[in-house]
């Protein structure tokens, strides 16, 4: 059976995606993510440790209770190790330096954890953070964006806050209908800061990835689809409408293309949910696999943008979207592109120019969590 062409389009755009993801790691190694003077100076003292040979790998010092069986070792002393590393880490976050570069010895606060549960009393590592599924795994079920506000990014900590915007990236690709009426999807322009982009530039003719501008307002991490809901073939036609009675011409097939391109158009829109299907669920599981960090959450929100068009505000996707929300338990929202301030339309690299009228933008967020002892998903 052929494959179509929207399935060759994802396989090359989630293949992208990893790509991504792999440079995000690389740049984590030697880049802060945040500019607080503690991370910049952690930061430091942790690269003089790698460049020393003193690396020390936070899965390692995540072992579970299955993989201690497996290793010949028994529940018993599963829960034995377990008690003695908790009872390290609390007493090591009493008296050690904040200017310390081991996770163990920084207190959650240190690196801007704002997770409601987490008081001035709790003893909880940094390192905890990376191991323990209370806290960064499900933090972004607590922090949500506001695009009414400009919120793109509701986290202020060093794991996925990017404040130093020297990670973040804007990717915008389009989901049109082409001219045999299959859906395609096709990666358009990628918006990221120069560190991001001059990696992703160097490695482009090898990896066939996207040419890559700049921007330097970088702390999310973004998969921009616009949709359009206007086939090529329909607009050309209105060309030769607006033009025929000029020349004092007439066509007797204008009508019956008419007719064959509406046509095109609702079966387009009747393919769009379980592309979009599809498309949703396949980020979602690839960012989860493969993103920046062990503990990446894949897709954390999904807002859909509408720019007067009327499938859309019939509710063309909702069932797709609310479907998917109420599966992965996510942040979504729906949102008229009126209400939104063009700033933050510029901060998202949308305009009437690549989101006209009868058109929407389905914004991806993925989660832009990073591994502070910079291992990731390799």
């Amino acid at each position: 059976m052929m494959r179509t062409s929207f399935a060759q389009n994802l396989e090359t755009y989630l293949s992208q995606l990893v790509h991504v993801s792999n440079c995000i790691q690389k740049l984590n190694i030697i880049l802060v993510p945040d500019d607080d003077e503690r991370c910049i100076e952690f930061k430091n003292r942790q690269l003089k440790h790698l460049l020393s040979g003193e690396v020390i790998d936070v899965n390692k010092m995540t072992i579970s209770g299955d993989e201690q069986e497996e290793k010949g070792g028994t529940k018993k002393e599963y829960n034995q190790i377990q008690h003695d590393f908790l009872t390290i880490t609390k007493e090591v976050l009493l008296w050690s330096d904040p200017g310390e570069s081991h996770l163990g010895a920084l207190h959650a606060r240190d690196v801007g954890c704002h997770h409601p549960l987490l008081s001035d009393d709790c003893l909880v590592s940094a390192l905890e953070l990376h191991r323990d599924k209370e806290w960064c795994q499900n933090c972004h079920k607590h922090n949500h964006p506001d695009f009414l506000i400009d919120k793109l990014n509701p986290f202020n900590c060093w794991r996925r806050g990017h404040q130093s915007s020297k990670m973040g990236f804007i990717h915008l690709s389009y989901m049109s209908s082409n001219s045999g009426g299959l859906i395609s999807l096709k990666s358009d322009r990628f918006f990221a800061a120069p560190e991001l982009s001059a990696l992703l530039n160097h490695e482009r003719k090898e990896k066939s990835l996207f040419h890559t501008e700049i921007s330097m307002d970088s702390r999310a991490m973004v998969a921009i689809f616009i949709i359009d809901n206007q086939p090529l073939e329909v607009d050309r036609m209105q060309e030769i409408k607006r033009i025929l009675p000029q020349q004092l011409l007439a066509s007797r097939h204008t009508d019956s293309t008419k007719k064959k391109h509406t046509s095109r158009e609702k079966n387009y829109q009747d393919k769009m949910p379980e592309m979009v299907n599809d498309l949703l669920n396949n980020v979602h599981s690839t960012w989860k696999r493969r993103g920046p960090s062990t503990d990446s959450r894949g897709i954390i929100g999904v807002a859909l943008v509408n720019n007067e068009c009327e499938y859309i505000s019939n509710g063309g996707l909702g069932s797709t979207i609310d479907s998917f929300q109420e599966r992965n338990n996510i942040w979504t929202k729906y949102y008229n592109s009126s209400e939104l301030n063009n700033g933050f339309k510029k901060l998202l690299h949308v305009s009437n120019s690549n989101l006209p009228s009868n058109s929407a933008a389905l914004c991806v967020l993925l989660d832009p969590i990073i591994d502070l002892g910079g291992m990731g998903n390799e």
